[in-house]
């Protein structure tokens, strides 16, 4: 668990909130996906009830494995955060096989980066990996699944088709802000000296802040239109945006 001192009892308050909170909508959407959703009169939900969007089931699995991460970060010791963002990035790629599986192409570039990552956070741990290598690859990461989600399917399996998918495009784009989101708190973290809280709160504080903007985007593209109708477009952006103001005050 994380320590430290020097902050308010509102600041620690929302960063336990901000954390369990997207503990559980990650492992929600990993384990229930479709709640999120249009359910059709039947209960069941349109195209992934019928089999015809496992890319966009897929895609919301995968976005809730990295939320599960991004808690996992947030909730860590700060001192030691960098190094065990390489082992949380090696678990959650593991995590991801049943998606690469759906997909239909090899898992073997999976297996790769769990090996990466595992050697990188065993590096960290050892010192000999600087703290800022954690935070410019999950900023790397952000930005691919960010910036054009199908040109990431293209790199990343080319021999198959960019899914149509709407909601898959989004769960993607989403799964990229997370990434982002999590180099923002490992970035403000890196410059800070041990046990200093105040400054750990104020990186969780423009973790969320960037979470909020994120959010906004998705929020004004009208997720209910591609298919997000149970998710609150209100919500999605005033829940980060509380924790960051709870934070820094």
């Amino acid at each position: 668990m994380r320590g430290g001192g020097g902050a308010s009892h509102l600041s620690d308050v929302a960063l336990y909130v901000g954390g369990a909170g997207l503990l559980v909508d990650g492992a929600l959407e990993y384990m229930y996906p479709e709640k999120a959703l249009t359910a059709s009169k039947a209960g069941r939900i349109p195209y992934i009830g019928r089999g015809k969007d496992s890319d966009g089931l897929v895609a919301c699995r995968h976005d809730g494995v990295w939320r599960v991460v991004l808690a996992a970060l947030l909730l860590a010791d700060p001192d030691t955060v960098h190094a065990r963002a390489h082992f949380f990035k090696a678990a959650a790629a593991l995590a991801q096989a049943p998606r690469v599986e759906a997909f239909g192409v090899t898992k073997t570039p999976l297996l790769a980066w769990v090996g990466v990552s595992a050697l990188l956070g065993f590096g960290a741990t050892a010192g000999l990996v600087p703290n800022w290598v954690a935070p410019a690859i999950y900023l790397a990461n952000g930005l691919s699944y960010y910036v054009d989600p199908d040109a990431l399917v293209r790199l990343y399996f080319p021999d198959r088709k960019v899914p149509k998918s709407r909601v898959g495009f989004w769960a993607t784009r989403n799964n990229g802000a997370t990434f982002l989101v999590a180099a923002v708190y490992l970035a403000a973290l890196t410059p800070l000296a041990p046990g200093d809280g105040r400054g750990a709160l104020d990186a969780f504080g423009a973790a969320m802040v960037a979470l909020a903007l994120s959010m906004l985007r998705f929020a004004l593209a009208d997720p209910q239109a591609s298919g997000f109708s149970n998710v609150s477009r209100v919500g999605v952006v005033a829940f980060p945006a509380a924790l960051a103001v709870a934070a820094l005050v």
